[in-house]
């Protein structure tokens, strides 16, 4: 933390979140604008410390109303700043959300990837075709047919299969409903 204090607090750390949304044009005017309010803020504590007490016998009525009329006006000098500086850093708010949306997406595709066998059948593999099935289906009946011959692809995932006969099929069929025939 004094790391980032001495390079220049959380505006070194908003600068690449805001690069790395693309929002580089911003970049300096908000971090100034950071700096300026928390030298703002930062004078403001100061001045209450150093506030003095009023001279004379207090009850504890006076104590107490001088303290709740403080901190009324703490409050809504506080709410009006920190209204002001919310909408002054909803650009940076958005591009900070879109860092972490592009992180989560990263995340969830390296968890599936990790996952994923990848296959692929080159022309003259043989294969199993899944029976797709119109009505009810029993128990043991047979999941795959076939063997069939890839004798065409389409795309990264359709092949054009061709029974033992030689009879090619009308339409190329996904991989997901095929399996590697091992003779």
């Amino acid at each position: 933390m004094t790391e980032l204090k001495r390079k220049g607090g959380h505006g070194v750390l908003l600068q690449q979140a805001l690069r790395a949304a693309g929002r580089s044009s911003a970049v300096g005017r908000l971090v100034s604008r950071i700096q300026q309010l928390a030298i703002r803020d930062q004078q403001t504590k100061k001045d209450q410390a150093g506030a003095r007490r009023p001279v004379g016998k207090l009850n504890n009525d006076d104590v107490s109303s001088n303290v709740s009329n403080q901190q009324e006006a703490t409050a809504q000098t506080s709410s009006w700043y920190w209204k002001g500086l919310e909408l002054d850093f909803l650009e940076e708010k958005r591009a900070r959300a879109a860092v972490r949306l592009a992180a989560y997406q990263r995340r969830m595709e390296q968890s599936y990837n990790k996952r994923v066998r990848p296959r692929k059948y080159e022309l003259g593999d043989l294969v199993w075709r899944k029976i797709q099935y119109q009505g009810d289906r029993g128990k043991l009946d047979p999941k795959y047919e076939g063997p069939y011959k890839v004798v065409g692809k389409t795309g990264i995932t359709a092949y054009y299969l061709e029974d033992a006969h030689g009879k090619r099929g009308r339409r190329p069929w996904n991989i997901i409903y095929l399996r590697k025939y091992y003779s």
